[in-house]
Parts: structure tokens; sequence; C-alpha cells
């Protein structure tokens, strides 16, 4: 089915909840169709009673009872006990249950259309009342997918509503006038009944929006109008009904085709209002707040004045007894119109005004004038404290609503930002501990760099000379000597200039790798400057110890160095100084280290 402009934008859903649909579907159709299954034996039964209908009729009312009704409870309850995991298996379980409703829906439109050409006037009214019934459960269980049931609220009215016009029955067209236009007012409900079940689901799932509310007067005033129009449908549905019932009770032969023809007229002007009603759903910013409130101050009005013309066309008729039964409906219909206006003090003030003028007017001609007015003017006056009462009531109740929804906004509101607080807090902290980090390796990284030499990975000057220090610390606590070794490559200048730095830096970390690996974890090596290194080993000055050792140092540093050019050979020069014999400070131990690799280099050249 198409969606034309008269269908709400409410009607355009998605898959949201889709599932939880379904299964709202599926328990709602078994509770319907059994009260439709009731008031269709209750159909038969009277029909068999009072017309005698024919065998095959009755033959098809009890095919409708032993095959359609049970077997569709039957799949409905095959089907509430089956398991489904994805939504192509909820659209084929919906699109079955659709079909098996329709096929329900169209074996009734067949057996009516059967019964109604043999059936009498009277017996015809009860049985197109137990029909509406039951056509308002055919279409109530899919009111979670609107256009669904719209179809299956169309495909029953519109053609028994033909079938009633067509009959030739003259008292009776209003009423398939009426029904023909009652399937379109049907739309408001079914939007009004959708609309509380996507609700009522996002309560469920705590899935709803909570949106600040506007406290403001205009924003007020906005609140006031949807309230409204979301509390129309109520007041709609149950007038359509109260005067249909006032219709069967009030018929006559001789005022019957009036009476519907009445009934047509009120119906449409429900059905306007209900189309005002679905406007407002599907854009309620098309117009103003002053004009929605007019537009439904209108409609009001309207259907004030076809009770009135109610009286007036039939006011003759009336007896005593009938006069106190359309006095008790007009109360009723005070209360029904009253729905949802309880919140706007004008329109709830004229609509009162209305539903007493009629009833003041009939009380004016039946009793004493002045007795009247004073207790009219006594009842106006109760009357406006009642409904100003109300109103007062209303207002604090939605202001009350609309601060809670405040109050739930804003703590939704505190707790996402104490959410981003926290992660703020918590990325700063990683930020921090990063920072710390980083402050931390590069601490490492310049300590490492102000005592070591980077070519090397040996200690620098800075490193050996602290070392020293700290030796000579040691000494004076426990007057324990040790030497300095100072060790110096021989030939590094001529590979230096004939081969380049390059070669000159290999010989370099050769050489200091070399040192090293003679030195060990025990001794101290550092590269002193140059092609120069020295050498703290620990608390040991025996001469045995350190001519040893100097000679596995020389032995190493003599193999052959390989360069791109080929191999080299170099030698050293090592000076050593011992503590305290020739000095108890850095300087003077590095001094006389210097002083005695010169001498060695002396000697070997």
């Amino acid at each position: 089915m198409g969606n034309p402009k008269f269908l709400p934008v409410a009607f355009e859903t998605d898959d949201q909840f889709f599932a939880e649909r379904v299964d709202l579907v599926l328990n709602r159709t078994v509770p319907c169709l059994i009260i439709a299954m009731i008031c269709s034996l209750v159909m038969a039964a009277v029909v068999f009673l009072q017309e005698m209908i024919s065998g095959w009729q009755l033959f098809l009312v009890t095919v409708l009872f032993l095959l359609d009704y049970p077997y569709t409870l039957k799949f409905i309850q095959r089907e509430k006990r089956k398991k489904r995991y994805s939504l192509t298996d909820q659209r084929a379980v919906l699109d079955r249950i659709t079909l098996r409703l329709l096929l329900v829906v169209i074996s009734w439109v067949f057996i009516v259309a059967m019964m109604i050409p043999s059936i009498s006037g009277d017996t015809r009214l009860v049985v197109v009342t137990l029909f509406m019934v039951v056509t308002f459960c055919h279409f109530v269980p899919l009111t979670c997918f609107p256009k669904r049931s719209f179809v299956l609220a169309t495909t029953n009215l519109l053609p028994t509503s033909f079938l009633l016009l067509l009959n030739g029955d003259a008292t009776i067209n209003g009423l398939g006038l009426a029904g023909m236009v009652l399937a379109f007012t049907h739309v408001l409900t079914v939007a009004w009944l959708f609309r509380l079940d996507i609700s009522n689901l996002h309560l469920e799932h705590k899935q709803e929006v909570v949106t600040e509310p506007d406290m403001s007067e205009q924003g007020m005033q906005q609140h006031m109008i949807a309230r409204l129009y979301d509390q129309k449908a109520q007041s709609i549905f149950a007038q359509d009904t109260l005067a249909f019932l006032l219709v069967i009770l009030f018929r006559t032969p001789s005022n019957e085709a009036l009476l519907w023809c009445w009934f047509l007229a009120f119906v449409s002007v429900q059905t306007w209002r209900a189309a005002g009603a679905l406007d407002f759903y599907g854009n309620p910013d098309k117009h103003t707040v002053s004009q929605w409130r007019l537009r439904y101050g209108v409609g009001l009005v309207v259907s004030q004045l076809c009770w009135f013309c109610l009286y007036l066309i039939f006011y003759e008729a009336f007896n005593n007894g009938s006069m106190g039964i359309f006095i008790g409906v007009l109360m009723l219909v005070v209360a029904l119109s009253s729905f949802g206006l309880t919140i706007d003090r004008l329109l709830f003030h004229f609509n009162s005004l209305l539903c007493s003028l009629l009833p003041f007017f009939i009380l004016l001609t039946a009793f004493n004038s002045w007795m009247v007015i004073a207790l009219g003017s006594l009842s106006a006056a109760t009357v406006y404290l009642v409904v100003e009462n109300i109103h007062s009531s209303s207002v604090r109740a939605l202001k009350s609503e609309l601060l809670k929804q405040l109050a739930e906004y804003r703590a939704g509101r505190m707790q996402e930002l104490n959410v981003d607080l926290n992660v703020a807090r918590q990325r700063l902290a990683e930020v921090n501990a990063s920072l710390e980090t980083q402050v931390q390796e590069r601490t490492r990284e310049l300590d490492h760099q102000a005592n070591h030499d980077m070519l090397t990975g040996m200690g620098n000057r800075y490193y050996f000379a602290k070392e020293v220090e700290a030796a000579l610390a040691e000494y004076r606590q426990h007057q324990k000597g040790f030497a300095v070794y100072m060790l110096d490559l021989d030939r590094f200048k001529e590979i230096n200039d004939g081969l380049g730095h390059i070669a000159g830096d290999h010989v370099l970390r050769v050489s200091a790798q070399r040192i090293q690996q003679v030195c060990g974890e025990k001794r101290v090596c550092a590269r002193w400057g140059g092609d120069e290194f020295v050498i703290l080993p620990p608390m040991d000055a025996m001469v045995a110890s350190i001519f040893s050792f100097c000679e596995e140092l020389l032995e190493q540093l003599q193999q052959p160095i390989e360069l791109s050019s080929g191999p080299v050979i170099i030698g050293a020069s090592v000076g050593v100084s011992l503590c305290p014999a020739h000095g108890v400070t850095s300087e003077a131990l590095l001094e006389h280290a210097d002083i005695a690799v010169f001498r060695a280099k002396t000697l070997r050249s």
C-alpha cells in the first residue's frame, strides 16, 4: 500500500525494535482472535435464531470457526515457540501472520456479504455492531506495524460499508457511508497505539533520548499543545463509539435514516479532527502554537455543534425517558471531550461552557426560568472553580513532569561530563607517565653521554676522573694502593692520515673492544682522548701483576685489524703510575702515567 498524504509520517518506520514488535504481535493476536471468535459465535447464533439462515451459510460460518480461527491460533502458538535469530526470519514470521489475519478478514467479509441481504434491519444492526468489535480485534494486533494494521482495517470495513450502502435499504445507507469514513478515522487509532508501543519499547530498553525541556513561556505552550493532540485519539474514538450506541438506542423506523445521516456527519467531523491530529504528528513545526490551538478549538466547536444538532433535530421525538438518557449521554460527552483539555485553560473553560449551554437550554424550556437561572449561575460558579482547580493541577503535573525530565537530562549530562573528565584525567595521567618516562630516558641518555665516549662506548675522561677520585677516597680510608694505566696506540696517526678518518675510527673501536675484553668487569677502562686510553684496576699494586696485565694488553692490541684496504697491525705504549708512590691526587697519578707512556714510546723508537 502506498503512503498518501493522509497517513502520518510516524507510519514510515525503520527496523528499530523489530523483534520486540513481532513478539508483541504474537502476544496480542491470541486474545484478540479469541474475543473475535466469541463475538462471531454470538453473531452467528443471533442470525441463526432470528432469521434461520440457510444451510450453506451455516456451513460457511462453521468452516470459518473450525478452520480459520483455530488454525490461525494454532499457527500463532507454533510461531511463538520458534526461535528467530535474524531479521529475515522476523520478517518472514510477520508476513505469515499478516497473511493469516488477512485470510481471516477476507473470509469474514465474504460471510457478512452473504448474510446482510437475507437479514432484517434489527438483526442486521446487531450483526454490524458485533462486526465492528470483530474488526477492531482483527487490526489491533498489528498496530506495531501501522501500515499493515491499516490495510486490515480498511479490508474489513470498506467492503462491508459498500454492501450496506448498496443493499437498497434507505434507512441503513448512512451507516454504510459512515463505515467508509470510519475506516480512515481508524488511522488515528493505529497511529496513536503505534506511538504508545514505540514509547514503551524505548522505556523498556532505556533508549529514550532525554532532551533538555524548554521551560520558557513559549516552550510551555508547545508542551501544552503537544499534550492536547497526544490525548486527542481517546476522545475521538470514545465519542465515535458513544454516537454509534446513541443512534442504536434512539433509532425508530421514522427517524432511522436521519439518525444515520447525523452519524455520518458526526463521524466525518471526527475524521477531519483525526486528520488534524495526524498532521500534527507528522510535522509539529508546520504551524505556530496559536494556529495549532485554533485548529484544535475549531474542531472542538464543530464536534460540540454536532451534539447540539442532534437535540435540535430530534427533541420533539424525545420523551421523558429518552430525554434523561440524552442528558446522561451529554454528561459523558463532557467527560470525553475534556480529555487532554485540562492543560489549556481557555479551551477547557470554553468546552465546559459549550457543554453546559445545551442542558441549560433544555432546563430553561421545561422549568421555571428564574429558578433555572439561579441554579445555573450557582452551577456555573461551581464548575468554574472545579475547572480552574483541575487546570491548575494539570499545569502543575506538566511542570513536575518537565522538571523531572530536566533533572534526568542534567543528570545525564553530568554523567557524560564525569565520563569525559575521567577519560581526560586518564589521558593526562598517561601523558604525564609518558613524559616522565621520556624525561627519565633522556636523563639516562644525557648521563650516559656525559660519562661515555660516543665513538667507542667506553667511559670518557670525566667518568675516569670520578673513578680515580673514588679510588683515592678508598685509599685514604683503608690505605690500600692502586695503579693507573695509560695506553697510547702506535702508528695510529699514520693510519688515520693515510687511510682516512673512517679507518682510524674503526681502529679505535676495535682497539677499545680488545682493551675491554682484557680488562673484563673488574677493571675500569676509558678513552682519555685521541688514541689514548686509561685503565683503573682494583686495589692491587703488585709489580708482577702489573707487568703481566700490560703484556696481555700489548699482545691483544698487536693482533691484525681488518680494514677495507687490508689488515693493519698497530702497537701500543703503556705507562703506569702507582698510588701512593707517584702521588695521592688524580692529577699527579695521571701526569706520571703520561710521562711513563712518553718514555715507553721513546725507548721503542
